[in-house]
Parts: structure tokens; sequence; C-alpha cells
């Protein structure tokens, strides 16, 4: 602003002249906010000139080798390249950089001496008309990343010492679920060479139903909520049946705690599911023949008797003998027998005996645990639900069976649930107690194994925890899909 006087030296006015410096302010928040991004990043920038000679360097920078500010400016880059490099690195990486830029890992040298590797990436630094003003180099310490390379090559070669020729299939896996190594076991186990094997990931050749369960396993895995456990899965083999395999993995290591690649074996029981199919049907048919022989034999039996005895104690009745009297009290004996026998009947052949099929069943069972044991037992069915499959009626009351003996057994409950719903998304069957939840300990058994299995069977899942009345539920679901169609080979998540 200049002021404007009279003749007199009076000032009358001012002059002002204004300038738009709004492009310049932008221009300095810019510079300001990239500054500030080049000394926060981790990476190491630096920029030397034309000569070669250091011009700048960030914090980090200055923080890996070790180094002042004040005593890397105006040095060159080769007092950071370790004598260890090839003799000629120096010269290419420079000689590229002029041509454009050059990537790759060197090894460098720190203040104190010490060695450690980077992975370097350098380009050219141009003015606004275009030429070449100086050079600049992103690096980033890989030190870390050596050692897990390296501990890798060391898994590697133990595996292939320890495991190569191991009677037990064993696969090593990366991160991504893709094969590194896999031993002779596993190969003939999956009918793939070791070649094949590497070029696939682990859920490449597992069963559709199964993937979900094996990425979650593997994320449990990488986030460090469990160690190991044991998995029963199902995978594709190279012909395209299925094989049952038992896996254990655990997630190894770097010595920082960085995680490497995952270590699995595999137990290979295809043979024992298919026994253990057979012996359950086996099971199954043999309480069905059990059941059909006491329904159309031993109760019609019964019920002849029954007959015989009533007519015998009229006819006693029309002498007016006191005989009479005790051939009727035998045959509410017979008639009490016919009523057990065919609640045993029921029991062993449930399904097939009853026109309605799953709902019947399980209505029978319900009032049979009310009248033999005291406890409530109802059975909650609020609209008609149809499992055209008998034996995947079947399987479902068994579970439901084994689930109300173990309420019995273990829960001192007073009431006892079983609900069956179902809509166009499939079939779920509960079984709710109110006792004192599931006993401490028991996590497996017999009956609680034979009900997974024949969840797995039809193509469900069984899941076993508190109910809201604070006993136990029992809740087997079924997909539609599977309602009405039992595999061969079974579906469903293991």
């Amino acid at each position: 602003m200049t002021p404007i006087r009279n003749a007199s030296g009076t000032t009358t006015h001012f002059v002002a002249v204004q300038r738009d410096v709004t492009e310049r302010k932008l221009a300095e928040a810019r510079i300001a906010t990239l500054a500030h991004a080049v000394e926060s990043t981790s990476e190491m920038i630096c920029i030397t000139d034309l000569q070669d000679r250091f011009i700048f360097v960030n914090r980090a920078f200055q923080q890996a080798y070790g180094y002042d500010e004040s005593e890397i400016l105006g040095n060159t880059p080769d007092i950071l390249f370790s004598p260890s490099n090839p003799p000629k690195l120096v010269e290419e990486v420079l000689q590229q950089t002029r041509s454009g830029g050059w990537h790759g890992e060197v090894l460098d040298r720190r203040k104190n001496g010490a060695e450690f590797p980077i992975s370097l990436s350098t380009s050219q630094i141009r003015d606004g008309s275009g030429n070449v003003i100086g050079l600049m180099g992103v690096a980033r310490d890989i030190t870390e990343r050596r050692k897990a390379q390296e501990a890798v090559r060391e898994s590697e070669e133990r595996f292939r010492t320890a495991f190569g020729d191991a009677p037990v299939a064993m696969v090593l896996v990366d991160l991504s679920g893709r094969f590194l190594l896999a031993n002779e076991a596993f190969c003939k186990m999956m009918g793939y060479s070791k070649k094949e094997v590497v070029a696939k990931t682990i859920l490449e050749i597992t069963y559709p139903d199964d993937i979900d369960q094996t990425a979650r396993y593997i994320e449990n895995l990488l986030s460090g909520s469990q160690t190991s456990r044991l998995l029963d899965k199902r995978y594709i083999h190279k012909y395209g049946h299925v094989v049952w395999g038992r896996t254990t993995a655990s997630l190894v290591r770097s010595e920082s705690g960085q995680p490497l690649h995952f270590i699995a074996h595999i137990q290979d029981f295809t043979e024992l599911r298919r026994l253990e199919r057979e012996i359950l049907e086996i099971s199954d048919r043999e309480q069905a023949r059990i059941g059909q022989d006491l329904h159309d034999g031993l109760c019609q039996q019964l019920v002849s008797i029954s007959f015989a005895i009533n007519l015998l104690a009229e006819r006693l009745a029309t002498h007016d003998l006191a005989e009479a009297k005790a051939a009727r009290t035998i045959a509410e004996f017979v008639d009490d027998g016919v009523t057990q026998a065919r609640g045993l009947a029921r029991g062993l052949f449930p399904v097939k005996l009853e026109a309605e099929g799953l709902a019947s069943a399980l209505q029978e069972l319900a009032t049979t645990v009310t009248d033999r044991f005291g406890v409530t037992c109802v059975l909650e069915n609020p609209e008609v639900v149809l499992v055209a499959d008998n034996a995947t009626a079947t399987h479902l009351y068994r579970i439901a069976q084994e689930a109300v003996a173990n309420a019995l057994k273990h829960s001192k409950a007073k009431q006892i649930v079983i609900k069956l719903t179902g809509d166009r998304d499939g079939i779920s069957m509960e079984v709710l107690d109110d006792g004192i939840g599931f006993p401490d300990g028991i996590t497996s058994g017999m009956g609680l194994h034979i009900m997974q299995y024949r969840a797995r069977m039809i193509g469900g899942t069984l899941k076993i925890g508190p109910s809201p009345s604070g006993g136990t539920a029992v809740v087997c679901s079924l997909e539609q899909n599977n309602a009405n169609d039992v595999s061969e080979q079974g579906h469903g998540i293991c």
C-alpha cells in the first residue's frame, strides 16, 4: 500500500495493489503435505543430484542406516553398499536409474558395519520442462522377509527328510492355501503326482460342502484362536471320488512370530467311514426287522391270546364261575403286554409303522417318555413337516431318541421339548431340556458320535449347546435339498 500526498506533504489517499496468491498457497500446502508424508513413511527415501551425491534423506532412512543427516548429505551411495554385493552392481543400479529406473534387492551396510538386505526401487526426478534434475531411491528393509524365506527353505528340507517317506500323508501349505510340498503318502491317497499337487490349493481339492468350514479352520489358525485341532473333512480324489481325511494342521512361525506356512498330516479314513455306515445300516435294518417281527408276530399273537382269554372269561361268567374274574385279570395283563410290545415295536421301527411318518413317531416317543419316566415330554409341531425319504426320517428320529435318552440320564430335567419345524429352506429338529446343562468333561461318547454321524449321513449339521431354559439344546438342521435325498457319500459339513 502506497500513500499519496499533496504539495504540502499531507497524505490524501492510498494506492493498493493486490495479487491473487491462491495457487501459490495451494502449492505450498501440497508441498507441506508431501513433505510430511515423506517424513512419516516407514520406507527409506533418498534423493541424489546428478553427481550421485545425497541431497535429501528422510527420517526412516537415517534410522535404518544409523547416520545423521549431516553425515549423509554430500556423500555418494558407495558408503552404504556392502562389499558382499556383486562387483558391478552399484554401477548397474546408477546406470539404469539414469536411463529410467531400477528395481531389485541389494545388500547394504549400516554405520556400525552391520549388513542387511533391502528391496530398492529408483527413478528419475524431472522439472516442469521434463529435464532430469535428480535421482530418487525408495527402499524397504527385507531382513524379516529373508529370514522367513530361509525358514521356509529349512522347513522344506526338514519336511523332505522327516516326512518324505512317512506312511502318514503330510503336506506343507503356504498362507494362501497353496501346496508347497506333499509327501508320497498324500500323493498316493489323492492320486496326484507331487508336481500336480503343488499346482493346486487346498480348497481346490476340498469337497464343495466343506469349503466354508475349511476356510474358517485356516482363518482360526492364522488368527491364533486355535493352535491345532482335528478336522474331519472330505477331499476330492484326482478321479472324482470322495476321500475322507482326518486332518490336523498347525501354523509354523518364524523366530520373531511371523506366520510362515501350515504343516498338516491327514489320515485317510474313507474305509472306516464306509464300515461305520454299513454297521449303522445293519443296526437299523436289524432293529427294523425286530420291530416288524414284534408288530406282525408277537403283537398279533398276544392280541389273539387276549381275544381268546376274554372269550373264555365271558363263558365262565355265563356259568357264574369264580374263575371268570381271574380270566379277566389275565386278559388285562395280556393287554398290557400288547401295549408294551407295540411300544417296543414303534421304538425299534418308528417311522414306517406310522402313516404320518416322523411327526407321529416323535409324538409316540414323547408320550412314552412321559408315561414311563414321569418327565413331561411334549412335541411341538406347529405345521405338518413331511420327510418323504424314510432313511432321512429314521436318522432324525434316532437323533431325537438319543438326545432324549441323554436328557433322562444326565440332565435331571423336569421337562423335555421336541420341536420339529420346516420351511422352504429346510428342516430343523430340536430337543430342549430344562436340566442342569451339559455335564462338564463330557465332550464325546458313543451316543454323541452316532448322533453326529447320523446328521452327516443326511447332509445335516448337529449343534449341542445351552437351551433357552438353561438346560441343553440338541439341534439338527437339514437343508431342503438334502431332506429328501440321502447320498451314498453323505453331505454336509463335518
